[in-house]
């Protein structure tokens, strides 16, 4: 740049000079392109700015801006003109909606506007001829707006036009029909090439020495009338303090007051530092004289408290008092709350804890001793018993979380019973058909990678885990489910053994181990056994001398039995019902046709087998003696005819007939 467009520039008339027009308009021209300049010149300037000149909302609720008092230059623009005005915009500055949002910029630049139309005589320097026309005498330079509209869709603002000063950023959501004060992003540099906040593109292309209005605001905020400083205006925030280089220190701040100890002084000029150090020196002057070198000690009780009343009487004291024979008592306002004996042991009076910083007795720590020592055995012999009487689902009991294992509230809709070839649609599993969104649990996959937690989806393959839970090795580990329906796992716990998986955030290095919990309510080896709601267990069926059989075992062992053919009876004596191989047939009633004595007749016995002409001896009482004669009688079991009597009744008239027809 030439020192001509870089400096004030006027015109020049010399005394008597016949001048042009265009001399004065050169002369006007700079006189406003020198007010640029002088103000680039303060402000040290080489880029866009402006001074004040906020973009605000128009108060109507709508999608129009206006702006407040603004001057500023553009320095792309030819003659880095100025301009300004001295009130708000008069007329607001529109935006258009949008319906998938996007980022407008504001634009501002000086341009000359002529006005006030007056007639004026010209001179034709060719012909002489005067002519009268009416032309506009004056002319002023006005700030000129304008919107640089962005891209839809977009969240990047547009470029800048040459010309033209940047003056704001402002935001078009979608489908608005207000702009807010949010939505609005002004300058907020105040240094060149300091980047603009919220701006997305040219970032530090302006900036604004100061919006005069908030300025002013801050001013009066942090100062009183008369130009000093406000209450809590300076304060700790406003201080740098620490003990780097450049940070104040105690070395540095001065105490301000004059105060005077033993064997030492301490200015108003010394550090808070230097103060430190001069009061320590005395401590130690002090200790040397009084405890280093020798007793210092006085008789009576010491006492001592922060507060005394006008008599100089302490309020509220601790109070030391020693007996002289190695005991003492510490008091607090004359009552005493602690006794030292001889020994150095403490002993409190009455006194107990009431709160957590207390200080409790040893009867309190000797009671506690005392329980938790109970709670051990206790404990103790629980674990005793569990581990001798039954074996956890993972072999050991479980005395950490790695060995716990916690019932998940997922509900398990059904589970696999064997591998699953294509783990897609709706196919029916354990007896159960799955419909769209149901939880099942694989466990008996052929490469166990694929066994876990898997959503149903009716038209396509399932989704492993469910809502983005159970989804990867390391969040199935531990977890424990219960199977709700199916032919042979309703009811069945299993869980995931905690294995240290090789890659614990997905699928498909790890085999995922699925066990049955030893609590399912099923028969299961080795596991304890768990009671339905009404006492019952279930058990295998029994193999050894003492196994438990249940109701099942002994309604199928009794529905098994069958008779076996017992064979034709042997041919005996009346006294001998013998076979070789000891097999009898079993009459189950015996008919007698003959009425015998007094005409009566019995039919005790059925009709496996049939006397007839056999005598008894009848009464109103059950006969005691029979006699079978007729021997003879197909092959029966009698044999000759005999007379038999078995108890003390008379005897039977023997008739002969057919002894068992």
């Amino acid at each position: 740049m030439s020192l001509e467009d870089s400096t004030f520039r006027t015109s020049r008339v010399l005394d008597n000079e016949i001048i042009k027009a265009s001399d004065f308009e050169f002369a006007f021209d700079q006189l406003v392109e020198n007010v640029s300049k002088a103000t680039q010149m303060i402000l040290e300037c080489n880029q866009d700015f402006v001074i004040n000149g906020k973009v605000l909302p128009s108060g109507d609720n709508d999608m129009n801006l206006k702006v407040s008092p603004i001057y500023g230059v553009c320095k792309t623009q030819n003659g880095d003109k100025p301009f300004g005005r001295t009130e708000e915009t008069d007329e607001t500055i529109g935006f258009e909606g949008s319906e998938t949002g996007r980022i407008d910029i504001l634009e501002v630049q000086g341009d000359w506007e002529d006005y006030d139309e007056q007639q004026r005589a010209f001179n034709d320097p060719d012909t002489d001829v005067q002519t009268y026309e009416y032309v506009k005498t004056k002319k002023l330079m006005k700030p000129v707006y304008r919107v640089k509209k962005g891209v839809e869709g977009s969240e990047t603002a547009p470029t800048h036009d040459a010309g033209w000063v940047k003056l704001a950023e402002v935001t078009i959501r979608a489908g608005v029909t207000q702009i807010t004060a949010e939505d609005i992003h002004n300058i907020t540099a105040d240094v060149a090439g300091m980047e603009n906040v919220g701006w997305t593109n040219e970032k530090a292309i302006t900036y604004n020495i100061g919006y005069i209005s908030d300025v002013n605001a801050r001013f009066r905020v942090q100062h009183n009338e008369d130009g000093t400083h406000a209450d809590d205006c300076i304060n700790s925030d406003s201080l740098d303090i620490g003990t780097g280089a450049k940070q104040i220190n105690g070395n540095i701040l001065p105490v301000g007051g004059i105060v005077s100890i033993p064997n030492e002084s301490i200015s108003a000029s010394d550090s808070i530092l230097s103060v430190i150090i001069k009061a320590a020196a005395m401590i130690t002057t002090l200790y040397n004289t009084y405890l280093k070198y020798g007793n210092y000690g006085f008789k009576g009780d010491l006492s001592v408290s922060s507060i005394a009343d006008e008599s100089n009487v302490l309020t509220k004291p601790i109070t030391i008092h020693a007996d002289g024979d190695g005991t003492a008592v510490i008091k607090v306002n004359g009552n005493a709350v602690l006794s030292i004996d001889a020994n150095g042991k403490l002993t409190t009076n009455g006194y107990t804890a009431s709160s957590v910083n207390n200080i409790v007795t040893k009867a309190v720590t000797d009671a506690i001793s005392t329980s938790l020592t109970a709670l051990a055995e206790r404990v103790t012999n629980v674990e005793n018993a569990i581990v001798s009487q039954s074996t956890y689902a993972d072999g050991t009991v479980s005395m950490g979380s790695t060995g716990r294992y916690n019932v998940d509230n997922l509900e398990i809709n059904v589970a696999s019973t064997a591998n699953i070839s294509e783990l897609v649609g709706i196919p029916s599993i354990d007896g159960v058909q799955t419909v769209d969104g149901q939880i099942i649990l694989v466990k008996d996959q052929t490469d166990p990678t694929e066994n876990g937690i898997y959503t149903i989806k009716q038209a396509s393959s399932w989704i492993r885990g469910k809502d983005n839970n159970y989804n990867t090795p390391d969040k199935l580990k531990g977890k424990l489910f219960r199977v709700s329906a199916g032919t042979a796992n309703s009811g069945r716990m299993f869980y995931v053994a905690r294995t240290q998986f090789t890659d614990g955030s997905s699928f498909g290095t790890d085999d995922i181990p699925i066990l049955e919990y030893m609590a399912t309510p099923n028969a299961k080896a080795d596991r304890v056994i768990i009671r339905d709601a009404n006492g019952r267990a279930q058990v295998a069926a029994p193999s050894a001398s003492y196994d438990i059989a249940v109701k099942k075992n002994i309604d199928d062992l009794y529905g098994s039995v069958t008779p076996s053919a017992l064979g034709t009876a042997a041919v005996g004596t009346c006294t001998t019902f013998a076979r070789s191989d000891h097999v009898h047939p079993m009459p189950t009633l015996v008919t007698c046709s003959d009425k015998g004595k007094n005409g009566s007749s019995y039919s005790a016995f059925g009709t496996a087998a049939f006397c007839a002409a056999t005598a008894f001896r009848a009464s109103t009482w059950t006969p005691t003696c029979v006699a079978c004669a007729g021997a003879n009688g197909s092959g029966t079991a009698f044999g000759t005819a005999a007379t038999v009597n078995t108890g003390t009744a008379a005897s039977c008239i023997p008739t002969i007939g057919t002894a068992l027809g």
